[in-house]
Order: structure tokens, then C-alpha cells, then sequence
């Protein structure tokens, strides 16, 4: 973010910015809190269809504009932050949080044809065929490398099991690695059916109403989709993160999970794991194997990134199990859902709504950029 400036309109309001916005604003208390889910709300429905060359142009907008939305902690800090000043950690959040909004507007379009084109293939195992020699595998991971590549990420085909995607950073920081899963569970297509008789195919994407249908949509190639774009984002916006991010694509999750013992005998084990799950009844789930201590800034993170985009209650526990079948260290099970969206039966109409599908690219955006930047993960 900040590249050069080649607008020359563009360098007059900076010019503006820089003599109206103290360079060191001070907040306390209330100022200080992030942008509410009623704030990001109305700025999406502010900014949505309006075209932006990149995050710059977007924020700066946002600041000339957008003040009835904002309070000044928030304004203050997207005007520093375009004036190129120099930020405190909370003024960050902020920047962290509508670069998020950026995601989801911008490539809102483009995730949900990418999702349609993951739900399209029928990634379940096949009885008597190994996984990585699925021709519908194979057909997932020759996609999965086609998006890496067009957004500029780094990518990895380990054995046809697990599909490597990093966004590159500092040697100096931790590696992070975010798991999601390629596989579903086979359908029963008898069961795939509207209230009104409509019968679905599982494997087509279809829009009903608020609604996107197709196994997969909820769980879990939606949050590839969104963590592939909010990688997207911060390659494209030439972000510098103290950490490694690297996503982890499972294959064998809903059937064998032997695939991620496979990988960690033969590659690097990341320092910190996200396991992208389900909610919990009553709020968010944040849990750590062997340690639910909130005042870690690894936790604390997590915890404020979902209470504060989906206004969930903060509910933070301790855990032995592991979804992925084998322990990791510092694993944390983290979900991008809002309130309410509880996983639908696995052999029914399976569906996300499209807010929450767009609301899941902003989560993802924030999610790496906190996590990516914390500097004492202890």
C-alpha cells in the first residue's frame, strides 16, 4: 500500500491531507474501538459498484466522504494513514479492517465464480481410489494452481495431497498456517431439495433467492476462496507482513485425514495454526490446544476479529482434539460465519447466503493482516 502516487489529482488531496491531519492523533476510550458491524455495513452499501485502481484511492475516498459513517478515531486514522503518516497500533486496526471492505467489494464478483468453479468438481472419495489419483482431485489441484498463479501467490502441489499457497514476507517472522479442506462428503442427490419440489445438483452453484447452493458452498471451499483473495489482496497492494502466511489445502479431511501427517513429515511445521471450523452454540469458538490464555496477542487477535465483524459474544476454550486428525502446535479453530449460520446437514441442500460469503472475504483479509503483523506471537 502507499506506492507512488501517478494521479496528479491524487497528490493535491494528499497535499490536503497532510495539512489538516495531526501527525501523531492520540485517542482514548471509545475512539479507540474499530469499525462496528453497522459501520462496515453502510459502508459497503456506500461504496459498492464504484471502481478503485487500488486500496489507496479507496481510502482516501472513504475519508473525504464517508465521515457520517465514521467516529474521528476511525476517520483520523484512514486520513493518517492516506496522508502516509506514521500509525499507532489501533489506527492500524482500522486501516486492517477497511482494507477488508476493499476485498469484499472488489472482488466480491470474482470469488463467487471462483467458488462456482471449485463446487463444480466433485472432490469425494471414490471407493477403491486413492485420493491424490482421483481424477477429480487432480481436476482440483490443476485449478487451485491456475488461481495461485493468477493472483501472483506462491504455490505447492505436496503429492497430490495437500495444496501449498503462500504469501511470501519476512525470514525474521513466525510461519502461520491457515487449514481448509478441498474434500466433501458424497452426496445423497435424492435428498437435494427445495420446499417446493426444485431439485439441486449438488455440484452446480445455483442462486435461490439470498442464497448459494452446492456442496461445498459452506463447508469449506467458500474459505479457500476467501483466503486465496484476501491473499490476493495484500500481494496486489504490496503489503509487507512480519510473518509467512501459507495455506494449507487438505484433500483427505472428511474421509481418511491422513494427509496432513503426510505433509508434516516432509515439510515445514508451521509455528501457529488456524483451522478454519464451525460455530459454537451461543458465539464464536476460539480454541487453542492446551491454552485458552486471552491475553496472548495471538489470541486476542482471533477473538477480536470475530466479536467484532459478527458481533458475536467472545467465547474462548481450551481443547485436546484436533479437526485435522493430528495435533499442531498452537492450534486455533477459527470460523468465518456470522450468528445463526449453523452447517446444514451434510446430505441436504447445502448453502451459504451471499452476505455471509461476502462478509467471509473481509474476515479473511483481516485475519491475515492481524496475524500476519503480530510480532510476539507468546
Amino acid at each position: 500500500m502507499n506506492n507512488s502516487i501517478k494521479n496528479s489529482l491524487f497528490c493535491c488531496l494528499i497535499a490536503v491531507l497532510l495539512s489538516t491531519v495531526p501527525a501523531h492523533a492520540k485517542t482514548q476510550g471509545q475512539d479507540q474501538q474499530n469499525m462496528s458491524t453497522r459501520t462496515l455495513s453502510a459502508l459497503v452499501e456506500e461504496y459498492r459498484g464504484k471502481p478503485y485502481k487500488d486500496f489507496d484511492r479507496f481510502a482516501l475516498d472513504v475519508y473525504i466522504t464517508g465521515k457520517r459513517f465514521l467516529t474521528k478515531h476511525q476517520r483520523d486514522a484512514i486520513g493518517e494513514y492516506a496522508a502516509n503518516q506514521r500509525l499507532t497500533v489501533h489506527q492500524r486496526f482500522v486501516v486492517h479492517r477497511l482494507l477488508g471492505v476493499y476485498t469484499r467489494l472488489k472482488y466480491g464478483g470474482e470469488a463467487r465464480r471462483m467458488l462456482a468453479k471449485l463446487v463444480s468438481i466433485p472432490s469425494y472419495r471414490q471407493k477403491g481410489v486413492e485420493q491424490h489419483k482421483n481424477d477429480d482431485f487432480i481436476s482440483m489441484e490443476k485449478t487451485i494452481a491456475s488461481y495461485a498463479k493468477q493472483f501472483g501467490l506462491k504455490y505447492k502441489n505436496v503429492g497430490g495431497r495437500v495444496y501449498e499457497v503462500t504469501l511470501p514476507s519476512s525470514k525474521r517472522g513466525a510461519l502461520i498456517g491457515l487449514h481448509a479442506h478441498a474434500d466433501v462428503l458424497p452426496p445423497n442427490r435424492d435428498l437435494w431439495l427445495l420446499g417446493d419440489g426444485t431439485k439441486l445438483d449438488p455440484f452446480k452453484m445455483t442462486q435461490v433467492a439470498d442464497r448459494l447452493y452446492g456442496r461445498g458452498t459452506q463447508h469449506r471451499k467458500s474459505d479457500i476462496v476467501a483466503l486465496m483473495m484476501a491473499m490476493r489482496t495484500i500481494k496486489e497492494e504490496k503489503i509487507k507482513l512480519f510473518n509467512k502466511i501459507r495455506l494449507l489445502i487438505d484433500t483427505t479431511q472428511e474421509s481418511t485425514a491422513d494427509t496432513m501427517e503426510y505433509y508434516l513429515k516432509r515439510n515445514p511445521v508451521p509455528s501457529y495454526n488456524i483451522s478454519l471450523g464451525s460455530l459454537s452454540p451461543g458465539g464464536m469458538a476460539i480454541c487453542e490446544l492446551g491454552n485458552s490464555d486471552q491475553r496472548s496477542p495471538w489470541l486476542r487477535s482471533l477473538l477480536e476479529i470475530a466479536s467484532e465483524n459478527l458481533d458475536l459474544a467472545e467465547v474462548s476454550c481450551s481443547t485436546s482434539g484436533d479437526v485435522l486428525g493430528h495435533p499442531l502446535p498452537n492450534e486455533v479453530q477459527f470460523a468465518l460465519s456470522q450468528a445463526g449460520q449453523k452447517q446444514a446437514d451434510q446430505n441436504r441442500n447445502q448453502f451459504t447466503s451471499i452476505d455471509q460469503f461476502l462478509i467471509s472475504l473481509q474476515i479473511a483479509t483481516e485475519l491475515i493482516m492481524r496475524t500476519g503483523l503480530i510480532r510476539n506471537q507468546e
